[in-house]
């Protein structure tokens, strides 16, 4: 689901909740998407603005009279109307207005089998970051193959990472404290430990990677990692051995090796 698509999917639940004045969050966010899915195949709907579009313009028709005479239903079904006629006859003249009329009760209807319980909307509440990188290192072990090592050394990274978070926050590290500023003053930090660029770069990569994954995964819009400017990596500059060493070496060569390295003297000129 983009991000586009969720403020879409919020929009069509916050409808459904004003037309029947319930809690939508006391539903599983997993349960109202499958089931929407299969309303909006049935309806030809392409995306949840047009079954939102269905939902507004399409009349209600005999939903009061199910509720109270088959008790609560699920709420996704209650906001969309039900099959028949698009409008009730007209009543006649005597005083008694005739009954409704029987229509037929959308099979997707079913009475709940439980009692109505109390659930917390979830949905809500904070994230907190330490739970989404366990995620993030299932999905580096199961799907990218990592080694034991390599998850070691993300989890260490990520450790120092929230221990600076925690120091500035003073509290549990949230979804909401993983910013960009917040990245950017932990690469002045470790740059004021006086800290190797080849260390930074790897912790500053480590940040990068789970930013990348929540952006995959619609937690994130953007990548707060993406606009850090990373230290450059420095040039090795080989080491060369001393002479004592390569006389050493010689003395131990015979008379094949001895040919060898003449041959390549006389090459280089």
């Amino acid at each position: 689901m983009t991000p586009r698509d969720g403020e879409a999917f919020l929009a069509l639940t916050d409808q459904i909740a004003k037309a029947r004045g319930v809690c939508v969050g006391s539903y599983k966010h997993g349960c109202l998407v499958r089931r929407i899915a299969a309303r909006m195949r049935a309806r030809s709907a392409e995306n949840y603005l047009a079954y939102a579009r269905v939902l507004r313009d399409d009349p209600m028709v005999a939903v009061a009279k199910t509720c109270a005479e088959n008790g609560p239903w699920n709420v996704v079904a209650i906001a969309e109307p039900l099959g028949g006629s698009r409008s009730l006859p007209p009543a006649s003249p005597p005083v008694s207005p005739p009954p409704l009329p029987s229509l037929p009760v959308d099979p997707w209807l079913t009475a709940p089998h439980t009692a109505p319980q109390r659930v917390a909307d979830t949905r809500r509440q904070p994230m907190r970051l330490s739970a989404l990188f366990e995620e993030f290192c299932h999905f580096l072990r199961v799907e990218k193959g990592a080694t034991p090592a390599t998850i070691a050394t993300y989890r260490w990274c990520f450790g120092d990472f929230q221990a600076f978070v925690m120091k500035q926050v003073g509290g549990t590290v949230l979804l909401a404290h993983f910013t960009e500023e917040t990245c950017r003053r932990y690469q002045y930090d470790l740059a004021g430990r006086e800290l190797k660029s080849g260390t930074i770069r790897v912790r500053l990569a480590v940040l990068g990677s789970f930013g990348k994954w929540m952006v995959r995964r619609d937690k994130l819009v953007r990548n707060p990692a993406d606009r850090l400017t990373r230290p450059r990596r420095k040039a090795r500059v080989p080491a060369v051995p001393a002479w004592d060493t390569v006389k050493v070496l010689l003395e131990q060569c015979g008379p094949r090796e001895r040919a060898i390295l003449a041959r390549v003297r006389e090459a280089q000129g």
